[in-house]
This record gives structure tokens, C-alpha cells and sequence, in this order.
């Protein structure tokens, strides 16, 4: 929800901010905060749909094995949920900020060792929702480079960042 407020109110300052400059610049990181806000989102939601479709059993229920379209908590255990959250937003901030890919990386992965550790999920299941998360972003960057938001395709078809520059702001000094 926070990406999705600001993604709203950047789009806001976008449309009625009082100088052009300011204007481009916020309607950039407005679709940058939708990237962010999609990548979870949807990282999320494809996690659910799998789950919803495995139905693999929790680590602390006795009777192991599959049950498919089982909608209770006792068969949803892969992927993790929590994990291919933080994954997704892990790697789409990193697509954005590629200097802070290893602090969002160790975050995820304190993510899916929790998952682990409180023994509410196996370790295949946080490592498939670490692939679930990074297919989504992927296809997500991809979709976004295409359309020339956020992203640009080089000469070489990988997408590249391609955000205005955060206007800097001009200190007063006294006359």
C-alpha cells in the first residue's frame, strides 16, 4: 500500500506540480512506485495461485503428500508467501537501485530463513518462491522496458534503468 500511496501522490505533483521539471520527474517515479507496488503485488498473487495448485503440506502436519485445491493453512506450504514478497520486492528495488543489491538480497533471504527457522515452511518452498518472485519481476521489467517506463531496452534487448533525475534542491542563502 505504501508504493501504491505514493505512486498515487507522485502522479498527483506529476499532473499539478508548479514548474516542468518537477512535473517530469514525479510522473517518472510514479510509475517507478506502480513497478515496485506490481512486483510485490504480483509476485504475490502468482504465489497464491501455485499454492492454491500444489497444495503441499507444512512441515508440522503429519499427513504428508499433495492435496491440489486444498484452501487450508495446513496444505498452502509451497511456495512461501512471506518469501516471494520480499524476493519480489528485493529484486525489483535491485532493478532499480542495482548499489543495494546485496542489503535487499540479505533481506530477503532473513525473510525466507525465518520462514525455515519457525519451521512453517521447507526450505524447497522458500527456494521456489525466490523463482516464483524472480520470473514475475523479470516479465514485469520486461513489460515495463517495452513500454519505455522505468526502463529503456539497450542495443542488446536488456532492459536498463531510465528514471528523471530527483531535482535537487537549490539552497537559500541570504543576501
Amino acid at each position: 500500500m505504501v508504493f501504491a500511496a505514493a505512486g498515487v501522490s507522485l502522479a498527483a505533483v506529476g499532473r499539478y506540480g508548479l514548474s516542468r521539471r518537477l512535473r517530469l520527474t514525479a510522473q517518472s517515479w510514479s510509475w517507478a512506485a506502480l513497478y515496485l507496488f506490481l512486483a510485490v503485488a504480483l509476485s504475490g498473487l502468482a504465489n497464491d495461485l501455485i499454492k492454491l495448485l500444489v497444495g503441499r503440506a507444512r512441515p508440522l502436519v503429519e499427513a504428508r503428500g499433495l492435496h491440489p485445491f486444498s484452501s487450508g493453512y495446513d496444505y498452502q506450504s509451497f511456495p512461501s508467501g512471506h518469501a516471494a514478497v520480499g524476493f519480489g520486492l528485493a529484486f525489483a528495488a535491485t532493478a532499480l537501485w542495482p548499489r543495494w543489491r546485496w542489503p535487499l538480497l540479505a533481506f530477503a533471504c532473513a525473510v525466507a530463513a525465518s520462514r525455515v527457522v519457525l519451521d512453517v515452511h521447507h526450505l524447497g518452498d522458500v527456494i521456489g518462491s525466490a523463482l516464483v518472485a524472480s520470473l514475475t519481476i523479470r516479465g514485469l521489467t520486461g513489460l515495463f522496458a517495452r513500454r519505455r517506463l522505468v526502463f529503456r531496452l539497450d542495443s542488446e534487448g536488456v532492459p536498463r534503468r531510465h528514471l528523471a533525475p530527483v531535482p535537487r534542491w537549490r539552497r537559500i542563502t541570504p543576501a
